[in-house]
């Protein structure tokens, strides 16, 4: 099974996400040993096929989750079609589609797997800031931010979504760029609390720093 998760409501969609994990990952261990989270962006197809096919260690079935699905190079769009069409019972794949997307594999998977669409419709909010910088998505995050801002929410409150997201972050990041990331945190507030730059232009910077360092 391959699911396609779409849309910028990014926490309906973070929300699906926990709950598929919490759906197939029922082992108290499977999160450790049976899961596998990726960015396409920077995905070896070696290292894909062989989440794919390697048999569940603790749980019924594997899950493999691929953040900015759009950005598979073509020899990963081949590995995920031939897995999708084999419909496999040992492992389950979420593919995110964190942005809009042309590409003709992504149509030939919805075909095969199951689509959810998370449209917004709403304001927006400091998640989907962050869920930009987790998948590296620069331009979309300072995008997203200053829509944020344009829609009057100061960076300092913007500030203490972006500190408690790289909090998160810890466990998912080298520990130097997790410790780098601390730093312009630190370096931003101190920018914007003692006018060195102004509010705005500190949090972009700072959003565009944090996506460089989400490797």
């Amino acid at each position: 099974m391959i699911y396609l998760l779409k849309g910028d409501d990014y926490r309906a969609k973070e929300a699906k996400i926990d709950a598929l994990k919490k759906e197939i990952l029922v082992h108290p261990d499977a999160p450790r040993f049976d899961f596998d989270h990726f960015n396409a962006e920077k995905l070896p197809p070696a290292e894909l096929k062989k989440a794919l096919v390697a048999v569940p260690a603790v749980n019924p079935r594997r899950l493999v989750f691929i953040r900015n699905i759009q950005k598979a190079v073509e020899q990963n769009q081949r590995i995920l079609l031939e897995f999708a069409q084999s419909e496999p019972d040992h492992c389950v794949v979420i593919g995110d589609i964190s942005a809009p997307s042309q590409k003709g594999f992504l149509t030939k998977l919805s075909k095969i797997g199951r689509k959810l669409e998370f449209d917004a419709g709403r304001k927006t909010v400091v998640w989907d800031v962050t869920n930009q910088i987790e998948a590296r998505n620069t331009k979309e995050a300072v995008r997203l931010l200053c829509v944020m801002i344009s829609e009057g929410n100061h960076p300092l409150q913007i500030m203490g979504g972006l500190v408690w997201f790289w909090g998160r972050m810890k466990n998912k990041v080298p520990a130097g760029r997790f410790q780098q990331g601390l730093r312009e945190l630190q370096a931003a507030d101190l920018n914007i609390k003692r006018s060195r730059l102004a509010p705005d232009h500190a949090v972009q910077i700072l959003v565009t720093k944090l996506c460089l360092l989400a490797a």
